[in-house]
């Protein structure tokens, strides 16, 4: 079960209720804040809210924007919810948004990505950006000839596989699973790790689902999604623009 943290100035101590959002159950604890706390106390309440969610056996939760406390619940082993597994699943659709704003939508655009290893979800990334935009580099240390064998044989597509600095600089868009490659000056960077270049765009849910407006929303949106909650055709994708 995931948990969820908002902040009172109803309570004088943490307390634990259970919240349902999109159907999920969360174990949400309420924390103290108000004006005048001084902070070895305001430190004392966000432990013993850590300690609660730890109790409950919580290690994923959904935090207030910008909480400045994450260290505390650390300590607890309860960590945020992670958006990499559902930003790694939108990936394609993350390159299509930048090849939009870049006004290149067309099956002639290359597009790189690149990889430490080739796992699954990199696998369907490729395959994804194959169909769609036909010209693919991907980058990796370790080949994978049976993949690009199955690519030619059910789409067509001869995808290439090269390390070459000359050949990814020409990509439009480089998708970056581990920080190994660089980038050149002009292209688009979708970073797909942790310690990478923040996203620019924003996820929404499609639907009119009315959502926490004080949460973390890419910490909310990756809870419902590990927990099967929502589906990736719900998610929306906002350009910098859309968000203005």
């Amino acid at each position: 079960m995931y948990g969820y943290i908002v902040w009172t100035k109803e309570l004088r101590r943490p307390v634990v209720t259970e919240w349902e959002i999109q159907q999920l159950r969360f174990r949400c604890v309420a924390i103290p804040l108000r004006k005048g706390i001084p902070q070895f106390i305001q430190r004392r309440l966000v432990s013993r809210a850590a300690g609660l969610l730890h109790k409950e056996g919580v290690t994923r939760a959904v935090f207030p924007k910008a909480f400045p406390w994450l260290d505390i619940f650390a300590e607890y082993h309860v960590f945020p919810a992670d958006p990499m597994v559902l930003c790694r699943a939108l990936a394609a659709e993350l390159v299509q948004t930048r090849l939009h704003a870049r006004g290149q939508t067309g099956k002639g655009v290359l597009v790189a990505v690149c990889t430490h290893r080739i796992t699954e979800e990199v696998r369907r990334t490729v395959t994804e950006l194959c169909i769609r935009n036909r010209y693919v580099i991907l980058a990796a240390a370790e080949r994978d000839d049976g993949f690009c064998r199955r690519l030619r044989r059910e789409y067509g597509i001869p995808l290439v596989q090269t390390e070459n600095p000359e050949q990814l600089a020409k990509a439009a868009v480089l998708v970056r699973f581990s920080p190994e490659m660089q980038y050149t000056k002009g292209q688009d960077v979708i970073d797909l790790f942790h310690g990478g270049i923040p996203l620019r765009e924003t996820l929404i849910l499609s639907s009119e689902v009315q959502l926490p407006d004080e949460c973390d929303r890419m910490q909310l949106l990756a809870a419902l999604y590990g927990a099967g909650a929502i589906r990736l055709n719900q998610v929306r994708i906002l350009q910098e623009q859309e968000r203005k």
